[in-house]
């Protein structure tokens, strides 16, 4: 069983990643906000929550064990918030490589995974997501790409408090998994079954350059191979697009 160490509440945050990054705290120590002011994104890109309305929320790991990428974490913080969309009624939500979470063909989620290293040591793991949940169509307006919201998707609005605890507990229950013998495989196999990449024709961009195929398989490290025609090629960075 995983249990959190620590849980923290703040009322107001920059940033659940960038604070957890800089205390000294303990391995297992979760906090988490309703009201972040400076989320970021991969690559720094800036995300958006709106205040008393979206959770963000964020975990720090103090590795005893090797991380050679941090995809499964960030597999364990996407399920739990499948399970979660599932059980307000939400179907259709689904996992986008690498860290983001959709409800059709809008955006719900995105998950940071950040690190910090010391003489080639990994001292810190820092994983963080912020969910859509009370924002509405006007809030997310101010937002140039597709989104959602739980609001949106089910017209009712959510206790934060219970859906953040609802949460931690799907985390709680995946973690267990993750670290128990042969969890990663586990992870893997529950995370293929909810992203919609195998088989379907994407556009990947990378460092400038796009190649368009299909993805045909995805490695045991979690990484997809695409298929341009030309070659196969392993898909490790950049951002895939289905078309």
């Amino acid at each position: 069983m995983f249990v959190f160490r620590d849980k923290i509440y703040i009322e107001e945050i920059d940033s659940t990643n960038s604070y957890l990054k800089s205390l000294n705290a303990v391995d297992g120590t979760l906090l988490y906000t309703f009201n972040q002011t400076k989320g970021r994104g991969r690559e720094n890109r800036e995300w958006l929550n709106f205040k008393d309305k979206d959770l963000a929320l964020s975990v720090l790991f103090v590795p005893q064990y090797p991380v050679e990428n941090f995809l499964w974490h960030i597999a364990v913080f996407s399920l739990s918030l499948i399970d979660m969309l599932k059980e307000e009624g939400v179907e259709n939500g689904w996992i986008k490589w690498p860290n983001d979470v959709y409800v059709g063909d809008g955006k719900i989620a995105g998950v940071l995974a950040e690190s910090v290293w010391n003489g080639g040591v990994m001292e810190k793991l820092i994983v963080g997501i912020g969910i859509n949940i009370n924002s509405d169509r006007d809030d997310l307006s101010a937002i140039d790409k597709k989104t959602t919201s739980v609001y949106i998707e089910t017209n009712k609005f959510l206790s934060l408090n219970s859906f953040a605890e609802r949460y931690v507990e799907k985390l709680e229950r995946y973690f267990g998994v993750f670290f128990s013998d042969g969890g990663k495989k586990e992870i893997r196999k529950r995370w293929i079954d909810n992203n919609k990449l195998l088989g379907k024709r994407v556009e990947w961009i990378v460092c400038d350059k796009k190649y368009i195929g299909t993805i045909v398989d995805i490695d045991d490290d979690g990484y997809p191979a695409l298929d341009d025609g030309v070659e196969t090629r392993r898909v490790i960075s950049g951002d895939i697009f289905l078309i």
